[in-house]
């Protein structure tokens, strides 16, 4: 199975214009409204008739954060991007089995714990190396101190 995403490489200008707040029972919503910078872009925005009354005007863009099921709601998204002056790409991701969570995480941990044991022996092996040049120094240092002492 193969799944879709978008990752918004470059954004439209864009700039704040109002900031509204709605306060219902017990909540507020805060909604503040985008337009675009170019204004080519904005009144073809305008013209579109995209969106309710209210948000008539209103810039968004899609989300980077949904994941797609097919490459051709993905490409929508991307053009939605490009249209209004940004520049996107799909992202494409091959799921190749579904497991259960527990064998997911003992998998990772198994992962993590095989990590550490290497980083573990690559230490091991750094203090052997040293103790054995350690060990070759002193013992050389001797025979020289014994040649001296036979001379």
């Amino acid at each position: 199975m193969r799944l879709y995403k978008i990752e918004i490489l470059e954004r439209p200008e864009t700039y704040k214009v109002e900031r509204e707040d709605y306060q219902g029972d017990g909540y507020t919503v805060e909604y503040v409204t985008y337009h675009l910078a170019d204004l080519k872009l904005r009144t073809e925005w305008e013209l579109s008739g995209i969106g309710d009354e209210r948000n008539h005007f209103s810039f968004f863009l899609p989300s980077e954060n949904k994941i797609y099921r097919s490459r051709s709601s993905a490409r929508d998204k991307v053009k939605a991007v490009e249209r209004w002056g940004g520049k996107a790409r799909i992202l494409e991701a091959k799921v190749s089995e579904f497991i259960p969570v527990e064998k997911a995480n003992l998998r990772r941990k198994r992962e993590r714990d095989q990590r550490r044991i290497e980083k573990l022996q690559q230490k091991i092996a750094e203090i052997e190396s040293k103790t054995y040049l350690d060990e070759f120094t002193a013992a050389l240092k001797a025979s020289n101190d014994s040649r001296e002492f036979n001379v």
